[in-house]
Order: structure tokens, then sequence, then C-alpha cells
């Protein structure tokens, strides 16, 4: 491979040189032009041309054709042939075509005007002479001039790529401000004219006592000026310390209105739901994308690599916008979708993410970043009445798409999301907006929350809130029972629908009145890879148990992750969970682990994200901004509301003992207690670590730990008292309600 473009080097720099050759000797012919020499006279033994005999019939030929054009020749070959050794060499028809004509109106313009720019050779060549007189007949003198100076327009606008709109606009921004410059002035000079008129009258009337209050001004008039020339100093110093500051600083981050900047008071908590004042809007730029003049800029960056296609739709979203570009039949999309990088280097745009083609349409959608970035505040996605008139049984206001549409969610439907994404690229803030979405349209009796922060950063914010089944967790350990705790949950609530005849939490609410005992239930868990990695496949198999069996029993799980490795993100974890939301990732590869499909790593950051639907649909959007303050002043309000008397909390509570104690012993140990109950009725109040190994089909080392917890539990002595094994320490009553535990 690398001799054969090796090859082709040599191959295009010979071409180049030679044709560099040619042109000196064309330039030399057509300058040592001489009537004396042949074809044009015989007479003349010697030749006067520097390049010989053929140097005077070429010079002559080229000339009689084309006239002016011919001195235009040798310079266009000498230009082809250093882009041919540069290896830049781009055949563009349109662009060609336009100079050809170009060329020839300039002609046919000096021909009119009897200019001739060789100074041996007055004429303007068959080729010119005779279009100028077929113009001159067909249009006349003013007709012709006309309608040459529209293609030198024309051509001049297709070789350039300027669009004139823009150069008038320039010149007109330009001379409003002279004027009004100038108007500005002439204001200022009569002003001073009518100041200086009145001085006069003044000191006319009297010039005594103006000499001595002069004086005194005078002196007071420096101190001033030099107390102000010392403030502006420091001012000065202030405002160019304060710009480097700000050049520093990302010039598009979200600014909070002030307007919902308000010290709010409650006097009462009569409300279950935070009142929406709480939260704040976000300041919004009255600026409009130029998408015309990037429209007409992608069409032509595009032509520049052989693609024709035309801009047939543009949708401005908050942060990107998809301009639909109806290519021309037979175009492959790998030679599209290979363009990304150099289409951001030509129309200077970073970050352009190619969707060929678009879904449902025969388009290639380009989504390219806007100037001027429009940022979401969460209170106006949830005043919009997608939200509001949402019948979903756990409607999330997420953020909003490319089109401007609000993104609502539904996690119940979902049944479990999956969020990953880099450092700094609003994955966090995007788990606090479904959070906060949930705890605007949903009571502490309808949603419980089980929170779960190795970090320790994110969540303590939470920790007093009703929603909360227990505080926020942030040891590995613990974490581990409270989904052990889930499995039991979900084991349970299976058993009550079946027992019932529902079949799913849905129906259950629908036809039960009092459905308080069966809440939503959504687990979050924030870093899952520092989870895992401490807590071992355990922790897995719990995840992915819950993710498989716990939709229909109203448990859904959240998971976030800013390492998508595939260690930490399975096979079996991404079948488990359809619904996934990355957020910019560092490498393409990252972006395929969580999407199965690349476009993450070309997002901006900051809430920009990519959301795969259950039904496989991805869609770009932009996150809804939740401030800490905002988080804070929300559960201080839900602390303060009323709280009932939740069943359901004290059920988790006692359960949750259980579980954890259930936890450290052997997962046949309810079955061991069955069988010490079954001996005690049927009155053998002993049992022994061989008769366990008959029974469970266990070795000995296994059934001596399992008698061994029985001793420490208090239901069967510490010591062997005979053959027969331990004794039996309870009776059949505390058995039970052990058991029933």
């Amino acid at each position: 491979m690398a001799k054969k473009n090796k090859k082709q080097e040599l191959k295009r720099e010979i071409i180049g040189i030679t044709l560099i050759g040619f042109s000196l000797l064309y330039i030399l012919s057509l300058f040592t032009y001489s009537a004396m020499d042949p074809p044009t006279s015989t007479l003349n033994e010697s030749i006067n041309n520097f390049v010989g005999i053929i140097g005077a019939y070429l010079s002559y030929v080229s000339l009689f054709l084309f006239g002016n054009i011919a001195l235009m020749i040798p310079i266009v070959l000498i230009y082809v042939a250093v882009l041919l050794i540069l290896n830049k060499i781009n055949y563009n028809f349109r662009k060609i075509i336009s100079f050809i004509i170009l060329i020839f109106s300039t002609s046919i313009i000096l021909h009119f005007n009897e200019i001739f720019l060789h100074p041996k050779f007055k004429w303007g060549g068959v080729i010119v002479n005779f279009l100028a007189d077929k113009m001159q007949l067909l249009f006349g003198n003013v007709g012709s001039y006309i309608i040459l100076i529209l293609l030198m327009i024309i051509s001049i606008i297709s070789i350039v790529n300027v669009l004139f709109k823009n150069i008038f606009q320039k010149i007109y921004k330009i001379l409003k401000r002279i004027i009004a410059g100038l108007f500005l002035n002439l204001i200022s000079f009569i002003k001073k004219i009518f100041k200086s008129k009145k001085e006069n009258k003044k000191s006319k009337k009297a010039s005594s006592q103006k000499n001595s209050i002069t004086n005194q001004r005078k002196k007071k008039k420096s101190k001033k000026l030099k107390k102000q020339i010392e403030y502006f100093q420091v001012k000065k110093k202030k405002n160019n310390k304060n710009k480097k500051d700000s050049n520093k600083k990302n010039e598009q981050n979200p600014k909070i209105s002030k307007e919902s900047q308000l010290e709010l008071e409650f006097d009462d908590y009569d409300s279950i739901l935070p009142p929406i004042e709480i939260l704040n809007y976000l300041e919004k730029e009255n600026v409009r994308e130029n998408v015309d003049e990037l429209k007409y800029k992608l069409e032509d960056a595009l032509d520049e690599f052989g693609i024709e296609g035309k801009v047939v739709n543009v949708e401005v979203g908050p942060m990107a916008s998809l301009y639909e570009v109806d290519v021309k039949k037979g175009t492959k999309v790998r030679k599209i979708t290979s363009l990304d990088k150099d289409l951001s280097l030509m129309l200077s745009k970073s970050n352009i993410r190619i969707i060929a083609p678009l879904p449902h349409k025969g388009t290639v959608g380009f989504e390219i970043p806007n100037k001027h970035r429009q940022f979401v505040s969460l209170r106006e996605l949830i005043e919009t009445d997608k939200y509001q008139e949402s019948e979903a049984n756990l409607s999330v206001a997420f953020g909003k798409t490319m089109n401007g549409d609000s993104l609502v969610i539904d996690i119940s439907q979902m049944p479990h999301l999956l969020i990953s994404g880099a450092t700094n690229s609003g994955k966090s803030i995007g788990i606090h907006a479904i959070i906060m979405s949930l705890l605007y349209k949903y009571s502490y009796k309808e949603v419980k929350f089980l929170m779960i922060d190795p970090k320790r950063l994110e969540f303590p914010h939470y920790n007093g809130l009703p929603h909360l089944l227990s505080e926020v967790i942030v040891d590995p350990k613990e974490a581990n029972n409270i989904l052990k705790w889930a499995l039991y949950e979900m084991e349970k609530r299976y058993e009550k629908l079946s027992s019932n005849g529902y079949r799913n939490i849905q129906t259950y609410h629908e036809k039960e009145e009092n459905s308080d005992d069966m809440p939503y239930i959504v687990i979050v868990v924030d870093e899952m890879a520092d989870l895992i990695m401490n807590s071992g496949q355990d922790l897995e198999h719990s995840i992915i148990r819950l993710a498989q069996m716990s939709r229909a029993v109203g448990i859904h799980l959240i998971l976030a992750t800013q390492r998508p490795s595939v260690d930490i993100i399975t096979g079996t974890i991404k079948a488990n969970f359809p619904s996934r939301i990355a957020y910019k990732t560092a490498t393409k590869n990252n972006s395929r682990i969580i999407l199965d499909d690349s476009g993450a790593e070309n997002l901006l950051g900051k809430g920009d994200f990519l959301y795969r639907s259950i039904d496989g649909e991805l869609i770009r959007g932009q996150g809804a901004l939740v401030t800490v303050e905002e988080i804070r002043k929300t559960v201080d309000y839900l602390k303060n509301i009323e709280i009932k008397e939740d069943d359901f909390q004290k059920v988790f509570e006692e359960e949750k003992e259980v579980t954890v104690e259930m936890d450290n012993k052997d997962e046949l140990y309810p079955e061991v207690l069955r069988i010490v109950y079954n001996n005690l009725v049927n009155g053998k109040d002993y049992v022994s670590i061989s008769y366990l190994q008959r029974k469970l089909s266990i070795g000995y080392n296994r059934a001596a730990r399992i008698v061994d917890t029985l001793a420490e539990d208090g239901i069967v002595d510490t010591q062997n008292v005979s053959n027969k094994g331990r004794p039996i320490l309870v009776d059949e009553k505390t058995l039970e309600d052990y058991i029933d535990k």
C-alpha cells in the first residue's frame, strides 16, 4: 500500500514539473511573438521567437484563437501544476465552468472597448470575436454589457462562495455606525457652542469675581482630577482583570433569572407536593441562529467532497440544529458518515454529528452546534402541559429534544434506566432532574426511594426526605443488604399479586381501594462501577435479578456509572436495561458500550445527551438543570409537611433487620428451621450434624456451620449431650414465630 502511494506521488510530481516547464516555455513564446515569424511570414529566414519555430506556431495559434485569454492559459497551468505537486487538486465542475465564463465575459468586454493586452497582437481572437459579434447582434451594446456584468457577478459568487447579502449587510452596518457617529459629534459640537456663548455673557457681567472663583475652582479641579485619575486607573485594572477572568471561563454558562431568585417563606405546609415557585427560571438570550448562511455553507462543503445535496429542512434545538439534506440518489452512506471531521474544519464548528439516514426519512441529518446554546430549567419543563397532563405512572421531565419539544419519559415503562457519561458531562444533574421530577408529581405514599451513593457527595442532600425508605446508603456492604431486601420485597409482592389474581402493580392499584402497602420503589445507584468492584458478583447478581423480574411489581432501577467499560456494563446488564442515556463520552468505543452505537463522543457536554428509548429510537436533547439550592429548598419544604402514619415504612424497618440478619446465614437456614420444627412436632427434641447431612444432601463442614448458627441463635445447645446430637432449647411456638419472621 505504501509503495503504491509513493508511485502515485511520484507520478503527480512528474506531471506537475512537466506542466510548469511547458508553461514557462509557453509564456516565453507568447511574449517573444513576432509577425515576421511563420506562419504569418516566410520572408525572414531567422526565427525571432525564443522558443523557435514551435514557439512561433504555438503563440500564433493561441493568440489567433483566444486573443487576451491566451495570456491566462500558462498561469492556469502553473496553478494546476502546483496543486498536483502538493496533492491538493480537487475537481469541482461548477467552479471550473464559472471560471471559464468569467474569463470569456472579461475578454468580450475588453474586445468591445478595443483593449488588447498583448503589445504585438491587436486582436481579440476568433472565438471571442465571434461571441462578441453575435451578442451585439442579438442584445445590442447596452444589453450585452448588462448580461456580461451579470455573468461576471454570478461567476465570482460561485467561485468565492460569498453571498452579496452578507457583504451588503456589513456595508450597511459600517455606514450606520459612521452616520450615527457623525450625528452625535454634530450634536456635541452644537452644545459646546451654546455653552461657550453663555459662559462669555457671564464673564462680562462679573469679571472681578470670576478671577477669584476660577482660581479656587482650578485648585479644586486639580485635586478632583488627581482623585479621578487614580480612581479610573484602579477601575481600569479591575475591569481588565475581570475581563481576563471571564475569558478564562466558558462564556456559555447558564444564568438563573433574577425574577425567580426570590426568598420564599411558607406559613403553612398544607400541600404534600412542593410548590413550583421553589424552582428557578433561567435567563434566555433573545438571539437567533443564522441558519440560512450555514445552510448554504453546508451545501457548498458537501459539494467540495463530490456529494450533491440540498438542505430541505432545519430544526433549531437548544444546543444544536438539525439540517436535513436530500442527497443525490446513488450516494453511498459510508462516504457521508466519514466526513464529520472534514466538515467541522470547513464550517469552523466542533462536534458535528452525522445521522445517515434519518429514521423514517430518506434524508441525511447533520447536527451542527449552535453559536448560542439555550440551557433548560426544570421549572419550565414541569410547567408544560405535556408533563402536567401526563397519565404515566412515573412521569419524568428530563429535557428538551432537537426540535424544542419537552422530553417526558415514563420510568414504569422503561422499566429500568442506565446512565453513563464522562466527568462534567451533566450525568449527576440528570439524575437529580429525575428525582426532582418525581418529587414534584408524586407524594411520599405513592413513590419511595432507595439511594446508594458510594461517593457520599451527590445524594446526602435528600436525607430526611419522607420519600426515602432509608437514609442515603454510602457503605457498599449496606448497599448489598438493601438490594437483598429489594429482592425479598419483590418475591413478597409477587406472592401477594398471584394470590389475589392481579397481573401487575397497575391492576392492583386500580382494583384495591387501599393500595398504600405497595408503592412504587425507585432504586437510584450512583457510581455502579465502584460498588461492583467493592462488592463483587454478589451485588451484580442482585441487580440482574431485580432488572429481570421487578418491573411488574413496581420496583425500578436507575444505575449511573462514569466508567462505561465491558467488565462493568456486561452483556447481561445491557440486555435487561433497554433504556439508556449517554452524556458526552471520551471515546467512540465508550459510546458503543452504552448505546450500541457511536455518537456520544460528539456531544457538547453540560447536559447534552443521547437517549435510547425502549423501542430502539435514538433521541438527542438538552437535559434540565437543577441546582443544589433548589434541591435543598425542596427537601426542606417536604421535611416540614405533616406526615401521616406510614405503615409501609414500619414494615420496611422490620423486614430490613431480618433481611440483614438472614444475609449472614446460610441460604438453607430457613429450611433447617423447618426441619427442627418438624422434629419437635414429632417428639424429637434433638438435632445432629449427620441428620442435616442426610436431609439436605450437603457436606459435613456446611452442616456443622449451620448447627453452630442454630446454637448462636439459642435454638440448640452449644454441645452434644448424647450420641443423638444437640438438644433443642426452644418450644414449638417460639420456633413458629422465628420461621414467620
